[in-house]
């Protein structure tokens, strides 16, 4: 078939001038386990047989040059279209070498024979320095002056070479294609965007440079990735259906829905809103908050809570908030603190992965800064979907140990019970909640995203830290017209 040149200008990197140069071609790879077992090979292999017949009828194979561990997935995926692409204009010579003697070859051996003994033509002076390299690599004389010596070929391309007739016939017989540009070049980017059914093997870019890529059409889309020396992600984007994808190559790779909005927009005001209202109203009724009662709003965001329980806490009463968004802590100082006597907010400088990823203090290990069994009432309202299930087990802890004997907590969770896992699916973003791990179910893999609890999980974690919780108050998200609050409510009472 015809093969295609394209070349776009080079990623953003913190060694990018690295990528040009003839000596950092890859002559064999140092993708996967080190010792030579292929044992990550299994992964891919495992991954293949899993998915729906019909998810393999059609894939295209996009893989980094690298040291060409991709030719080993022809066999395996047995594309329908190829693209290796690569920023070094030598690795994709290299690749076209060594694609041009496979296709000259008539067996394995015939292939590494003529690797080491330099029997084919080569068209230019860049070639032949390739040639010559891959004989003293064939030869174990392969200095790093010239290249980079991984393991040997036989090792890095052991599959391709195993079915070395099926990935001959496969690479001459289907739309191929060879790019020389980056993974964050704004062409691959629109390039991929737009395609279908993509199988991507990434090696190690991860490791050299960090971006994102948006995939229009996700129902078949896996990416593979390998951190040195052993360390392999795939990552499957089928359980996003046809919703947009936005995968940050990093490490772990993550993605989430294009265009999904996890931090919901709110303006500060001094003026209570619908929301501040009926959240105040539950603390005072259902939660039987006094008015010289103590209560603890956790995440308190710009004060919200605050504004609405406007003068019913009386002197004796106590507001405590903290939160780890600054801008609004210091917002709810300087308008609310002069006017609300009782109320107090706290800036806690703890990480959360969307709120505060910079955050100092670590979140399984922040300890709430009050003294036990200080407050009457207890509130965690939008807060647990933000935390990872570690982070909510030490913050359920936390509050059981502030929280006076009798008294009341109010969280809120998107609950993950018969009804909502069978209508999740269908919900609009951003609760379409997919990847299980544990009790949680994020909407993003490796625990991206927002998060949606299993109900048990949910009672257990409470009853472990003496807090009996009630039935659940079902929330608007799941479509209940009638919902107090968006995000489903449970009440508990600490022994």
């Amino acid at each position: 078939m015809l093969q295609h040149r394209m070349a776009a200008q080079a990623p953003s990197s913190f060694n990018q001038h690295i990528f040009f140069e003839a000596n950092s071609v890859f002559y064999g790879t140092d993708d996967g386990y080190q010792d030579g077992s292929f044992t990550e090979f299994t992964l891919f292999e495992d991954f293949y047989d899993s998915v729906h017949s019909k998810r393999r009828e059609n894939i295209y194979l996009v893989s980094v040059v690298g040291g060409l561990y991709g030719l080993n997935l022809i066999p395996l995926w047995k594309p329908k279209k190829i693209t290796f692409f690569d920023i070094n204009p030598h690795a994709v010579e290299y690749f076209s070498v060594v694609r041009r003697v496979w296709m000259l070859s008539s067996s394995k051996g015939d292939f590494l024979n003529r690797l080491t003994n330099q029997d084919y033509d080569v068209d230019s002076p860049s070639e032949e320095l390739i040639r010559e390299n891959l004989a003293l690599k064939q030869q174990g004389r392969l200095p790093r002056s010239r290249g980079s010596s991984k393991q040997s070929l036989e090792i890095s391309w052991r599959n391709a070479l195993e079915h070395f007739g099926l990935t001959k016939e496969i690479m001459a017989s289907v739309p191929f294609q060879v790019r020389t540009e980056g993974i964050a070049s704004a062409s691959f980017g629109e390039f991929i965007r737009h395609e279908e059914n993509l199988w991507m093997y990434c090696t190690n870019i991860v490791e050299f440079t960090f971006g994102g890529l948006r995939f229009d059409h996700p129902a078949n889309v896996a990416i593979v990735s390998v951190v040195y020396p052993g360390q392999v992600e795939l990552l499957d984007l089928a359980p996003f259906g046809d919703r947009p994808v936005q995968v940050q190559f990093e490490i772990p790779l993550k993605a989430t829905v294009a265009g999904a909005q996890l931090i919901p927009d709110e303006t500060p005001t001094t003026v209570p809103d619908v929301n501040g209202i009926r959240l105040a109203k539950f603390c005072c009724e259902d939660l039987a908050l006094p008015a010289n009662g103590r209560l603890l709003d956790v995440g308190c965001g710009y004060g919200r809570l605050a504004v609405g329980l406007g003068s019913y806490l009386d002197e004796g009463g106590e507001y405590q908030g903290f939160d780890p968004q600054r801008d609004y802590v210091i917002w709810a100082r300087q308008q609310l603190m002069p006017s609300h006597k009782s109320c107090v907010f706290h800036i806690a400088h703890i990480r959360n992965r969307i709120y505060n990823p910079a955050g100092l203090l670590s979140p399984t290990e922040f300890r709430f800064p009050y003294h036990d069994q200080r407050f009457d009432a207890v509130v965690a309202h939008s807060l647990f979907p933000y935390l990872l299930a570690e982070e909510f087990e030490h913050y359920v802890a936390e509050i059981a140990r502030v929280l006076k004997s009798g008294g009341h907590l109010l969280a809120t969770f998107f609950l993950l019970d018969e009804e909502s896992r069978k209508a999740t699916p269908y919900i609009a973003e951003p609760h379409c909640f997919r990847y299980a791990a544990g009790g949680i179910t994020t909407t993003g893999p490796n625990r991206g995203g927002l998060g949606a609890h299993d109900e048990n999980y949910v009672r257990n974690v409470f009853r472990e830290n003496g807090i009996e919780v009630g039935k659940p108050l079902y929330g608007s998200w799941r479509g209940h017209a009638n919902g107090r609050f968006e995000e489903d409510a449970l009440v508990g009472t600490k022994r």
